[in-house]
């Protein structure tokens, strides 16, 4: 480096006269310029090189050119291991068709944003991969090369399937399953909710809860969503639920308080059981066993009830004057 800040590569050569060397030449090239050009490579390459994303490039034949340390963790291959090897070994067999128009694309001056796709990794399993693809062209504007930026999505598709799975289970729920924000308003409705009200999802989506109660319960609400805001769960408490068509029907209303991602209380999921039969059956054992009580009081012949060891459990006013 020169005082005025210019660079200088020097060459050392001896001087030599009749076999003794007699002095030393120097040459010196002024490479500020190819310093500076040099810099900015020099520093993208290594911020390529410490991405934890995949970034690598393949020529037009398909042979793997350049490969970084984020390539290297998603598919578990070193550089060594690729380059110059076909980047079809990174594709699922059925998916070739399909890669290989998505490299025309590229080829054709296209770049090709966060399309979803999955890779196969060294040890044979799959990852799920969004991947950005863009054409390297040289100076007289052909494709030499095929940059593409892969990022690791494989927790987020597990998720996503995770949340689909739960989605399918609550939407086939016979019990009416929805959730409700803490001011009242219902977000979530599944087909047992539909079924037990008559309501579609279009028409409750959006509106308070309490269109779901009698007049007389609805100020009964605030009471409960008081609980859920402390984040505790509430048991199983019967209610009466009033239907599209005017009807009610007795249910068994329990919630639980949903969590956003910081832990924070911002609804509460509420299942609904219908009790009606229940409570219609309950009602018909305790009449007729009223009714049995009647007969069994009334009787003018003596009446009474005994254990297998004989000890005497019930018995009537007709047996008591018996006896």
């Amino acid at each position: 480096p020169l005082q005025d800040g210019r660079t200088l590569e020097l060459a050392f050569n001896r001087i030599i006269v009749d076999g003794k060397t007699t002095g030393i030449s120097v040459f010196g090239k002024d490479i500020t310029e190819r310093k500076a050009a040099e810099e900015p490579r020099r520093f993208l390459a290594t911020m390529v090189e410490s991405s934890e994303d995949a970034i690598f490039a393949y020529s037009p034949s398909g042979a793997i050119l350049t490969w970084n340390r984020g390539a290297q963790v998603i598919f578990g291959y070193t550089a060594d291991e690729v380059i110059g090897r076909p980047f079809s070994m990174l594709v699922l067999p059925p998916n070739m068709p399909e890669v290989d128009q998505y490299t025309e694309q590229i080829l054709a001056g296209n770049t090709l944003y966060a399309r979803a796709g999955r890779g196969v990794r060294k040890d044979g399993r799959i990852v799920h991969v969004s991947v950005t693809s863009w054409p390297i062209q040289n100076s007289a504007g052909e494709v030499e090369a095929i940059s593409v930026f892969a990022r690791d999505v494989s927790l987020q598709h597990e998720a996503e399937e995770a949340k689909g799975l739960l989605a399918s289970i609550v939407e086939s729920a016979q019990q009416a399953i929805h959730a409700i924000a803490l001011d009242g308003t219902i977000v979530s409705w599944n087909r047992g909710a539909q079924n037990l009200t008559g309501y579609t999802s279009e028409e409750v989506i959006g509106k308070n809860v309490a269109m779901l109660l009698p007049p007389e319960d609805r100020q009964n609400v605030g009471s409960r969503m008081e609980i859920i805001k402390e984040g505790r769960t509430f048991e199983p408490i019967e209610i009466v639920v009033r239907r599209k068509d005017g009807s009610d029907v007795d249910v068994s209303l329990s919630g639980s308080p949903i969590l956003n991602a910081k832990g924070k209380v911002v609804g509460t999921s509420a299942i609904v059981q219908d009790i009606s039969q229940r409570k219609l059956l309950f009602s018909k054992i305790l009449e007729a066993e009223k009714k049995y009580r009647n007969i069994f009081d009334g009787a003018v012949e003596g009446m009474f009830q005994t254990s297998f060891e004989g000890k005497v459990l019930t018995a009537n006013s007709a047996m008591a004057r018996m006896l």
